[in-house]
C-alpha cells in the first residue's frame, strides 16, 4: 500500500519514476517510512524534518537573493518580500506554510529536549490554530485548557518558583540539551 501512495504521489509531481529505485531497495524504502509514520526512530525522524525545514528555508533565502539582488542584510526586508511573495503566489505560500509548520514542530521538540516550560507553553499557544484548522477536535479543544493548567502552575505552587522561572521541568532526572 506504502508503495502504491508513493508513486502516485510522485507521478503527480511531474513524471518522477521511482519504480527501479522502489524495486531495487523495496525493504529500505518501506523501513524508513514506517519510522515516519511510527516515529519509532524519533532520531531519524527529526533529522528529516530538520533537513526539510533548512532546505525550505534556503531556498526561500535563495529565491529572495535572486529577487532583490544582493544578500539579506536584514530581516526586515526579507520579512516584507516573504509576506509579498505569499500574497502573491499559492504555491509560494503552501511552501512557506509548511517550512512554519515544521519549525513549529522542531522548536516543540527542543522545548522537551532543553526542558524549557514557558517556551514549552509558548509553542503549545502556537500550535493551537494548527489543530482547529486541521481539524483535530480533540487537540483544539482540550490543548487551551491544558495551556490554562501550564499557566496557572506557578499561582499554584510558589515553593519551586525560582527553578520553574529557570525553565525546568519538574519531575525529570537530568537535563539533555538540544544537540541539532
Amino acid at each position: 500500500m506504502l508503495r502504491w501512495l508513493l508513486e502516485d504521489t510522485w507521478g503527480l509531481l511531474g513524471g518522477i519514476r521511482l519504480d527501479n529505485r522502489i524495486n531495487s531497495s523495496r525493504h529500505c524504502i518501506v523501513w524508513h517510512s514506517n519510522s515516519f509514520l511510527t516515529a519509532s526512530h524519533l532520531t531519524k525522524t527529526r533529522h528529516a524534518h530538520q533537513v526539510s525545514a533548512l532546505a525550505l528555508a534556503k531556498m526561500q533565502r535563495d529565491a529572495h537573493q535572486e529577487a532583490v539582488g544582493e544578500t539579506p542584510s536584514n530581516d526586515e526586508g526579507f520579512e516584507a518580500w516573504r509576506r509579498d511573495m505569499a500574497a502573491r503566489s499559492p504555491t509560494f505560500h503552501y511552501w512557506d506554510t509548511i517550512l512554519r509548520l515544521e519549525i513549529l514542530g522542531l522548536i516543540f521538540v527542543r522545548a522537551h529536549r532543553e526542558q524549557d516550560f514557558p517556551l514549552y507553553v509558548e509553542t503549545l499557544k502556537a500550535l493551537v490554530p494548527w489543530f482547529f484548522a486541521l481539524d483535530h477536535q480533540n487537540y483544539a479543544r482540550w490543548l487551551p485548557v491544558h495551556i490554562r493548567d501550564m499557566e496557572s502552575l506557578p499561582q499554584q505552587f510558589n515553593t519551586n518558583r525560582s527553578q520553574r522561572q529557570l525553565g525546568r521541568f519538574e519531575n525529570s532526572q537530568e537535563v539533555l540539551h538540544y544537540t541539532h
